[in-house]
């Protein structure tokens, strides 16, 4: 049994967690986050970012339902019709910049969206503050982080730090010298809350992607590809579906002697009306599979299902591994993603006094 530790309600490997602290003490540590930090405040993530710009455009009958219930057509368009959400993105994108009666431009109806519902969470420990404060705890020490990078558009990051005295700035471009501003980069493009939307290539659709992949010297791709080269990185909310962000750190291949990459993931585990639910959705997608392929046999009993789906989690936490120990990763598992702001107390702890 290999080591582990107890943090919050969560026994991640201590093999993984301590080489994450060692890169903190080092100077070496980077990170890259994601959607998962800003959705506690409302902010959509990739898919439900696509799926209200779509809804934005439908007629008068769909958007007279309530948002669920879009939500949910949405949904059942995109599991029906096979539209996922890569090519709807090209779809929106193509729509907003020639069938666009209201001349609204393609980064502002962005934003529109994005903050339409932003909830300030001010008495809550949040992983994007367990972040802001993580980062200012590097300032304090001499600068532990390496780099910082998001992928999303969203500047809630830049205001948590604001909020900390801390000066920031977001990079949308080639970065400059360090000039006593902590620099948050955004290789996709940044919308601010408050401030104007600056002038920027807004990385949102598939062809985009492209053209970043066939420019070798996009400063982007260049930033990235340094990042993963030269430090340890952390990942954290990051769902690393993005095929594109696989296929970078497939490209920068891991030498004998470089540190892995680390990925913070909520455990499979289900909870026992979750799983309640999961054995009705189960049992109701046999009985239509079974009705059209003609097959009545008797239903299997609720328990087997039960313990089904709990054996197939268990192999869906092995595939993970599997999958990111293949691309030079490893995975800091944790039962839920509030122990994130001790995850990171305890890799920064050791050097809280120096």
């Amino acid at each position: 049994m290999r080591p582990r530790i107890q943090i919050g309600s969560s026994r991640p490997q201590a093999e993984h967690v301590d080489a994450v602290q060692n890169a903190w003490k080092n100077k070496n540590l980077s990170l890259f986050v994601g959607a998962g930090l800003s959705i506690p405040y409302g902010v959509p993530g990739w898919s439900d970012l696509i799926t209200a710009l779509l809804l934005n455009e439908a007629d008068s009958r769909f958007k007279a339902f309530y948002p669920h219930y879009q939500y949910a057509l949405a949904s059942w368009l995109t599991d029906t019709v096979g539209f996922g959400p890569t090519s709807l993105a090209r779809v929106v994108k193509y729509n907003l910049e020639h069938h666009n009666a209201t001349n609204i431009s393609f980064p502002q109806a962005i934003k529109n969206v994005l903050y339409a519902n932003y909830q300030p969470k001010p008495d809550q420990g949040t992983s994007l503050k367990a972040v802001a404060h993580l980062i200012a705890r590097s300032e304090a020490q001499g600068g532990r982080l390496r780099q910082i990078v998001t992928f999303n558009f969203d500047d809630l990051l830049e205001q948590r730090l604001q909020e900390l005295n801390l000066k920031c700035r977001s990079v949308i471009g080639p970065i400059a010298n360090k000039d006593g501003y902590i620099d948050i980069v955004h290789p996709h493009g940044v919308i601010p809350q408050y401030a104007e939307i600056p002038e920027q290539e807004i990385v949102f659709s598939e062809d985009e992607y492209h053209q970043i992949t066939i420019q070798p010297f996009h400063w982007a791709l260049t930033q990235l590809a340094s990042t993963l080269s030269n430090s340890t990185v952390l990942c954290i909310g990051l769902s690393m579906t993005d095929p594109n962000l696989k296929r970078l750190i497939d490209a920068c291949p891991r030498q004998a002697d470089s540190p892995y990459h680390y990925i913070v993931k909520r455990d499979y585990n289900i909870s026992h009306i979750d799983l309640e639910e999961a054995v009705w959705a189960v049992q109701n997608s046999a009985d239509r599979e079974g009705k059209r392929r003609g097959d009545l046999r008797v239903r299997k009993n609720h328990w087997e299902l039960e313990a089904a789906i709990r054996s197939i989690l268990k192999q869906a936490h092995r595939y993970d591994r599997r999958l990111f120990k293949d691309m030079e990763c490893r995975i800091i598992w944790l039962n839920t993603y509030d122990d994130i702001p001790q995850l990171l107390d305890y890799i920064s702890k050791d050097t809280d006094e120096g």
